[in-house]
C-alpha cells in the first residue's frame, strides 16, 4: 500500500509525540520536575489519541485502494466512529 499524504502527515504527528514524551521524560527525570511528569503524560495521551486516528486512515486508505464500495463505507464509518471515540476520550479526561 503507498503511504498517502494524510497518513505521512498522521505519522510525523505521532513521531513529534514520541519525541516529545521522550525529551520531556528525560527532562523530568533530571530535575525532578512534578509539572513536566505531568506535561509528559499529557503527550502520551496526544500519542494514544494519533494512533487511534492512524488506525482510520490505514483502514480507510486500504479500503479506498482495492476495497468495495461497502468495504469503504464500512471504513468511513469506523473512522467516523473513532473520531468520536476520541473525543468522548477527551471530554472524560477531566472527569
Amino acid at each position: 500500500m503507498r503511504l498517502d499524504r494524510r497518513i505521512k502527515t498522521s505519522l510525523l504527528a505521532i513521531l513529534g509525540d514520541v519525541t516529545l514524551v521522550g525529551v520531556k521524560l528525560g527532562a523530568a527525570t533530571v530535575t525532578n520536575s512534578a509539572a513536566l511528569l505531568a506535561d509528559a503524560l499529557h503527550s502520551v495521551s496526544d500519542l494514544i489519541v494519533s494512533l487511534i486516528l492512524l488506525i482510520g486512515l490505514v483502514t480507510r486508505a486500504h479500503q479506498e485502494q482495492g476495497g468495495s464500495a461497502r468495504g469503504v463505507a464500512l471504513a468511513y464509518r469506523l473512522e467516523a466512529g473513532l473520531a468520536i471515540l476520541v473525543a468522548v476520550i477527551i471530554l472524560l479526561f477531566p472527569i
